[in-house]
């Protein structure tokens, strides 16, 4: 009689959830089977299924839910602010590579690593390489002379990004072609 009393306890949903319901449903959200946690807690598959249908499974499945993605949306911003500190450092060794000032050695190779790694997740990706196609024809002889024009007066009013070198009509043809 004690145990049906007992069995009654985790399928009554009139009153509060009990312990063991709450445990029961804290299984399910961490996605456990519904036959292994009836095993565990020694009841029926479908008391479990009840349970995790019943308004009361499902208000509590959602709460559960929301600790969770608050957590990991916790996380996720802990991580990336770690990234981003961590970042200067990383840069820090892969210029010291470059520059030859890291020994060559498992240990160095594994901070490389790391450090291509904390760079790559902090959003310093390398270039991709873009392809940039050149129609012949699209400028007329005009459009050359007028641009050639706005670079030269650039360059004597002293404006910055003005380097020019003049060319004469074919030297890029005689050189590229």
């Amino acid at each position: 009689m004690a145990q049906a009393g007992k069995r009654k306890k985790s399928t009554d949903l009139r009153g509060p959830l009990t312990t063991i319901q709450r445990q029961i449903l804290r299984r399910i959200s961490l996605g456990q089977t519904q036959v292994g946690i009836a095993q565990e807690f020694a009841v029926s598959p479908d008391t479990v299924r009840k349970l995790r249908y019943s308004k009361k499974g499902q208000a509590y499945l959602n709460l559960l839910q929301q600790a969770k993605d608050e957590t990991v949306s916790e996380t996720l911003e802990s991580v990336e602010k770690g990234l981003q500190q961590t970042a200067p450092e990383a840069l820090q060794v892969l210029q010291m590579a470059l520059r030859g000032e890291l020994d060559s050695n498992p240990q160095t190779y594994l901070r490389l690593k790391v450090a291509h790694d904390v760079l790559d997740r902090a959003g310093f990706v390398k270039p991709s390489k873009s392809q940039v196609t050149v129609q012949k024809g699209g400028l007329t002889e005009k459009d050359i002379e007028e641009v050639k024009r706005r670079a030269l007066a650039a360059k004597r009013e002293g404006r910055e990004g003005a380097n020019v070198v003049p060319f004469e009509k074919g030297e890029l043809d005689a050189d590229h072609g």
